[in-house]
């Protein structure tokens, strides 16, 4: 027997271990005689722990034999995830106009450059997304689909998210299909109008701050308008109305001494119970446009560690922080086979930046066909993206966090041998910290008057 390499560790508050397994998702608790008896199995010695002990150890992936090799079982893991086909994603840009300016936006000089694909998504290609999706949803006899509405600024185009759906809705109910939507939008735009038009959909709204009001409005420019005082007034309308929505914090170095005073704000002008999420601006990984200069206030790998405090701070005050799956075999959407990211001009990508790099056809995989299927148009860059493999690069194939967030994010995995080697894990400094968070909320009474 040996112990799992997907085990992680944690103290109670009463001394006792918390184990838990990413491969398989499971937690157990352990006195000091259970963890004496995992230390000598480290250790290669003989031990007898008693069998009930050791079946429930077995059973829930702490303990394993000699010969399993737990690489391979996350590889089978990771590809009937990859390739399950009973939830189908897209992500929908109906344009890329957006009424606001953003200090880090990578989409800037794609809206300035007079591009075709600044105009909204016409008739024609709005027809052959419904029947993108439809054949899609027949192909793969999917059980529920996603939709991610993109921009620019999807609600500039309210009118052709309602097409779309109206013109799916009805037959995605006789096929017993689910439909589920996300939003993402900056939030200036939402009315009760729009909003009472968009609730008879499955919708969840995310809205995006950069800080209290004055770190934010210099960040998100709408002439002399305030865009935080907007998006608070879009929060009201979203809690009144029962609709859900998601608040997600842009974090850098010059706005992360200033979350607090966030925290506080929303609370007295919104309420607590808010769902929440932190997220650190990241760095370009392609030359985007050039509008783009936001790397140098990125938070290094080491300044991402500090994240979890945010985390506790924003719980303590009454927020409900929200994380992706504990266990994830794809770390992903856009590295699922069936998930497409479809622009304005009906043009198939696999990720929803790849769309605003400088070169973006280049990444193209494909367009609608005008029978409405997938007409591929460069199987290298498809087949490079599908063959991506966590297992196959260094910062992951050894890493016991590699079943939780489910590999690097898969453009570094695709480009990885053009990437410097000193590459280091962006997310390796608070997997650990965001596992131990999660536990502590599900089992409160295993970290009572800790912190955990």
């Amino acid at each position: 027997m040996k112990l799992s390499r997907y085990n992680l560790f944690f103290s109670d508050h009463e001394g006792d271990c918390l184990i838990y397994n990413g491969l398989h998702n499971t937690l157990v608790r352990v006195d000091e005689e259970v963890k004496n008896f995992l230390k000598e199995i480290k250790l290669g010695k003989e031990c007898s722990p008693p069998k009930k002990v050791l079946k429930t150890l077995e059973k829930k992936g702490i303990i394993v034999p000699g010969k399993i090799n737990e690489k391979k079982i996350f590889k089978v893991f990771h590809a009937q995830e990859k390739y399950n086909p009973s939830k189908i994603f897209f992500s929908i840009i109906p344009s890329f106009k957006c009424n606001v300016d953003c200090e880090y936006c990578y989409q800037k000089s794609l809206r300035e450059s007079k591009n075709e694909s600044i105009t909204p998504m016409n008739g024609g290609t709005i027809n052959k997304t419904m029947d993108f999706i439809k054949n899609m949803a027949i192909d793969t006899d999917c059980d529920e689909i996603i939709i991610l509405w993109y921009g620019g600024e999807p609600l500039l185009n309210t009118k052709i998210i309602i097409k779309i759906l109206d013109g799916l809705s009805l037959w995605l109910e006789e096929s017993g299909i689910k439909l589920k939507n996300h939003i993402w939008t900056n939030g200036t735009l939402l009315t009760e109008k729009i909003l009472n038009k968009l609730l008879k959909y499955d919708i969840v709204f995310q809205l995006t701050l950069s800080g209290p009001q004055e770190i934010h409005d210099s960040k998100m420019h709408w002439g002399e308008k305030s865009t935080f005082q907007r998006i608070i007034k879009a929060l009201k309308l979203l809690q009144s109305k029962g609709a859900k929505f998601l608040i997600r914090v842009n974090v850098d170095k010059d706005n992360f001494c200033y979350m607090e005073k966030l925290l506080e704000d929303l609370k007295e002008r919104v309420g607590i119970g808010l769902n929440i999420s932190f997220y650190s601006i990241l760095p370009c990984v392609e030359p985007f446009f050039e509008s783009c200069t936001y790397d140098q206030s990125c938070l290094s790998v080491e300044e991402k560690g500090k994240i979890p405090k945010l985390w506790k701070l924003a719980s303590k005050k009454g927020f409900s922080v929200v994380f992706p799956p504990l266990s994830r075999r794809v770390g992903c959407i856009h590295g699922r086979a069936y998930s497409f990211v479809i622009d304005p001009l009906g043009d198939l990508y696999k990720c929803i930046t790849e769309v605003s790099y400088e070169k973006r056809k280049s990444y193209k995989i494909g367009t609608i066909g005008n029978n409405g299927r997938l007409k591929v148009t460069d199987n290298e860059n498809f087949y490079d993206w599908m063959n991506s493999d966590p297992l196959q690069i260094s910062p992951c194939k050894d890493c016991p966090f590699l079943p939780v967030c489910g590999g690097l994010c898969f453009v570094v995995q695709r480009d990885y041998s053009k990437i410097s080697p000193g590459y280091s894990c962006p997310n390796k400094t608070i997997v650990y910290s965001q596992v131990k968070f999660q536990i502590s909320q599900r089992f409160p009474q295993y970290f009572q008057g800790s912190t955990p």
